[in-house]
């Protein structure tokens, strides 16, 4: 039997990531609509070539012109976003039932995972009620989440969201 030399594998060699994408090419033709109501809205600035309006929503404090009842994104600071799962509660399932046939529905929340677990020395909501809500939502309403401290990163994933959907869109046309 003959027997294979020791012969170690080539280790495939990767680019490191540096934490930086390429910036975002914005569609001509989007419109981000931002609701009304949102007191601290994402992209202040905007990046190059976003086009922004504010416009009262129905649904979410994002979306995009001609596409308002197919796609929303909620965002929440932990104090709103408690309200929302014991205070609001009625109201915010009445909210995610009207939002049940959206093509694409997300909620952000500005924190970590982690730290909203802890989110209030103040709130008598259990790290537990919150890790229900959160997978509840997702289950019951199809609502995508992410979750991030990083106001940039917030924005990086709500536009590649926004351009996505525009483009798939587009391309259906």
């Amino acid at each position: 039997m003959k027997t294979k030399p020791n012969v170690k594998p080539k280790r495939l060699k990767f680019n490191k990531f540096t934490g930086e994408f390429k910036p975002h090419v914005v569609p001509e033709g989007m419109l981000l609509i931002v609701d009304t109501r949102e007191q601290l809205p994402l992209f202040t600035p905007p990046p190059q070539g976003l086009v922004i309006t504010r416009d009262t929503l129905h649904n979410g404090d994002y979306s995009l012109r001609g596409f308002e009842d197919k796609i929303a994104v909620e965002r929440k600071g932990v104090s709103d976003f408690l309200t929302y799962i014991t205070v609001e509660r009625e109201r915010t399932q009445k909210k995610l039932d009207r939002m049940k046939s959206f093509d694409f529905k997300a909620l952000v929340i500005e924190e970590d995972e982690d730290m909203l677990y802890f989110a209030s020395p103040y709130s008598a909501v259990s790290p537990e009620a919150i890790r229900q809500s959160l997978v509840s939502m997702q289950i019951r309403y199809g609502l995508h989440l992410y979750m991030s401290s990083d106001r940039r990163k917030i924005e990086r994933v709500v536009l590649d969201w926004f351009i996505k959907y525009f483009n798939v869109k587009r391309e259906a046309q």
